[in-house]
């Protein structure tokens, strides 16, 4: 039976997950609650009517469902699949380095929204901006001339690190014009079989950063 993985229609603090499993080459439903972005008082109602029939124990979204597995909270989400797939460190250094990168991600990844709801985005994003070259600037250091983060062999903080690098770029096209090993970094995953495949199909839209409501950021999503 293929697992299922469920979120709004936009990459906001879930679209690792999916590149993830389609990196791993996974069968899953990939499973998008509509928003209502007409009415502002109903536009969580397609979650709302099934969120505490499914037997999660803690509802949310995302969740992802694997036979007898609920899980709900992104991080949790994809520590599950990187553990199924053996995509973690094996040596207590690399758990540590791993870690410490995952939490780097979850930044790039949350500001980044957090930004998009703003509604001094335009004044807002020049701070941000300062904030992400510094972030880059470490991040190219530790990446140096290695494929991934923790050396040759790819791990799940991988596709976190390019979702936040990703999506930050999305805001600022040119923030990654200094950082060519990064840029190399974003090429090599978005061409690894599975990942390739998804992020051409209408399923990924790259601009779609999160929901209505946001200053930037939201694509309404078509079915």
């Amino acid at each position: 039976m293929p697992s299922t993985l469920a979120y709004w229609p936009a990459r906001g603090i879930s679209n690792q997950i999916s590149l993830l499993l389609h990196y791993v080459g996974e069968d899953f439903e990939n499973k998008v609650y509509m928003i209502n972005d007409e009415d502002p008082s109903k536009i969580r109602e397609n979650f709302m009517k099934v969120k505490y029939t499914l037997g999660l124990p803690l509802p949310n979204l995302p969740y992802y469902i694997d036979g007898d597995i609920k899980i709900t909270q992104s991080v949790a989400i994809e520590r599950y699949v990187a553990r199924k797939y053996s995509l973690v460190a094996s040596t207590e250094k690399d758990r540590i380095l791993q870690d410490n990168l995952l939490y780097v991600a979850v930044d790039l990844q949350t500001r980044c929204t957090q930004l998009c709801y703003r509604a001094d985005f335009d004044t807002a994003k020049v701070d941000h901006l300062k904030w992400v070259k510094e972030t880059l600037q470490q991040l190219s250091h530790l990446l140096g001339k290695e494929n991934f983060f923790l050396g040759d062999k790819i791990n799940f903080v991988d596709f976190h690190l390019y979702e936040g690098i990703s999506m930050n770029t999305v805001v600022y096209p040119s923030c990654l014009d200094d950082f060519h090993n990064l840029q190399s970094f974003l090429s090599r995953i978005e061409n690894l079989p599975g990942v390739k495949e998804y992020l051409a199909s209408p399923r990924f839209v790259k601009e779609a950063l999160v929901g209505p409501g946001a200053s930037f950021g939201y694509v309404p999503y078509k079915q």
